[in-house]
């Protein structure tokens, strides 16, 4: 991706967050970008592609810190929590800032909701590898490590529904990073 493209996306990512999906255009991405519409249009068919292309983007982003701070060391415990901080709280926070969060969701999951199941098949994969790299093995004989895993992002992705404060998501989280390492042997 060129650094216009980039520079794109991160005004859309931007815009949507402030006014949702369904109030951004073209033209309201292109201003945010300090670009020309067509230049908007240049880069991306429809409005559809650029918020793809948004949440590919911040996914992508959100992988690449994970994936650095799995590389900085640590054992598994530390790379499990450093996943649920960059990744689940970090969204959290991120999608608070939004003044209607709902609109941004749904429009997200209408709009990309095929990168959204990448992105989460994407991060499932790099759980289960994490885990066969630092030789888990599930306590229970009739538990496999995709169950573990599927346990592990299943509940950290779905931890902020009905939360009433960060303070309460990361209780819920912490509870999913200690089962997760209950389920397996020392």
């Amino acid at each position: 991706m060129d650094a216009r493209t980039e520079h794109i996306i991160e005004a859309a990512q931007r815009r949507f967050a402030r006014y949702g999906v369904a109030k951004t255009t073209m033209s309201d991405i292109a201003t945010e970008a300090g670009v020309a519409r067509q230049t908007v249009y240049n880069a991306f068919p429809n409005k559809e592609a650029v918020l793809r292309a948004a949440v590919r983007h911040f996914g992508n982003q959100t992988y690449d810190q994970v994936r650095a701070a799995w590389d900085a060391g640590g054992d598994l415990s530390d790379k499990l929590w450093s996943y649920i901080e960059l990744g689940p709280l970090a969204w959290y926070a991120a999608l608070q800032e939004a003044p209607d969060l709902e609109e941004l969701l749904d429009g997200i999951h209408r709009g990309a909701g095929e990168v959204m199941a990448e992105l989460s098949a994407r991060w499932r994969d790099a759980i289960l590898h994490l885990l066969i790299e630092a030789g888990a093995t599930p306590r229970d004989p009739g538990t496999s490590l995709d169950d573990v895993t599927e346990f592990f992002h299943f509940a950290t992705m779905n931890a902020k529904y009905g939360v009433a404060s960060e303070d309460q998501l990361r209780t819920r989280l912490a509870v999913t990073h200690r089962a997760t390492l209950a389920m397996l042997t020392d």
